[in-house]
């Protein structure tokens, strides 16, 4: 493992376990995978698809749906160690984020929805835009909020 940020803290043996599959991954989409996609502009596909098999994209959806059930940290070690293996988590980042949201604001309509079908790699989340025109992208100035109504 690339334990490049001091203070990590000592990872558990399931932690440890998990990491290791992001290695593995790695040391098949290495700088050259990457490089290749940045000049051609294209979308990591085949790496998507490789963490979503390995479960790795469902880090933060509950186990009722499907997923691990793991918290913040443990998906923030997976993206920082697909970044320090020359990597790019751009997919997963904003994918973590919406799906921490969903599994803890979400409908229960929703949660059996879209959880179980994100958990099993048949469908994505991972667009995440954070701006306004007087915030940026500083997220405690954002205005914006959402109002439920209805069910869904």
């Amino acid at each position: 493992m690339a334990n490049l940020t001091p203070g990590r803290g000592s990872l558990t043996d399931e932690q440890k376990f998990m990491l290791s599959f992001v290695d593995r991954l790695m040391a098949k989409y290495d700088e050259n995978y990457w490089g290749d996609l940045d000049k051609r502009g294209s979308y990591p596909e085949e790496f998507v698809d490789a963490m979503e098999n390995q479960g790795l994209a469902a880090v933060p959806i509950p186990k009722e749906y499907g997923g691990p059930g793991l918290g913040v940290y443990d998906a923030s070690l997976v993206l920082e160690e697909v970044n320090a293996m020359g990597g790019n988590c751009q997919p997963f980042h904003g994918q973590y984020y919406l799906l921490f949201a969903l599994s803890k604001f979400g409908s229960r309509r929703m949660k059996e929805e879209y959880l179980p079908r994100i958990a099993k790699g048949e469908l994505r989340l991972q667009s995440l835009a954070l701006t306004e025109q007087e915030a940026g992208s500083e997220s405690t100035k954002i205005k914006t909020y959402a109002e439920r109504r209805g069910d869904f």
